[in-house]
């Protein structure tokens, strides 16, 4: 499945009843709001199944997109599923939508946030935040939760740093 961005709306951020983003998504998009809970793989670690199974890359949380002054939003609150829209003295906060973009970009054919697409081991990357702003290092590893090591050099030493992968950017 394939998301689109486009148009005037802007992207919010809502909060969900505990192991209720998918719910919060069907239901929202019943309603006719474009929405975007990011899925991706996760390797199950028990004894008795190890099947990966999808589960949300942002637990408790999901994007949701419309025009907060033409359309009716407040329903979003009372949806199935949801806690609440994050709000600033009542009103709904919009979020840069290079945010959810590069995570829609992310999303293979399965639907699910795939890093490995965008990133692979050995590429050059950039610090795009954080403490090592601007520095350039090796990607060493990526795991399923976009957590990554990159090698840096700093002071004549190589030093592995561990990181998320939404501070970096191809350098």
């Amino acid at each position: 499945m394939k998301y689109e961005v486009k148009g005037d709306k802007h992207w919010y951020v809502f909060a969900t009843q505990t192991r209720r983003e998918t719910t919060a998504l069907r239901h929202l998009q019943n309603q006719g709001f474009h929405c975007f809970v990011p899925m991706f793989l996760k390797s199950n670690k028990s004894v008795y199944n190890s099947t990966p199974r999808p589960v949300p890359l942002f637990p408790g949380y999901g994007f949701v997109k419309f025009d907060r002054e033409l359309e009716n939003w407040l329903p979003i609150n009372s949806t199935r599923g949801i806690k609440y829209l994050l709000t600033c003295s009542d009103r709904p906060i919009p979020i840069p939508s290079s945010v959810v973009s590069s995570l829609i970009d992310q999303v293979d054919e399965n639907g699910l946030v795939s890093f490995e697409s965008v990133f692979k081991i050995g590429d050059k990357i950039r610090f795009n935040s954080g403490a090592f702003t601007g520095h350039v290092g090796k990607l060493e590893k990526l795991d399923d939760k976009g957590r990554v090591q990159v090698l840096l050099k700093l002071l004549a030493r190589d030093i592995l740093v561990k990181t998320s992968v939404n501070q970096m950017a191809h350098a």
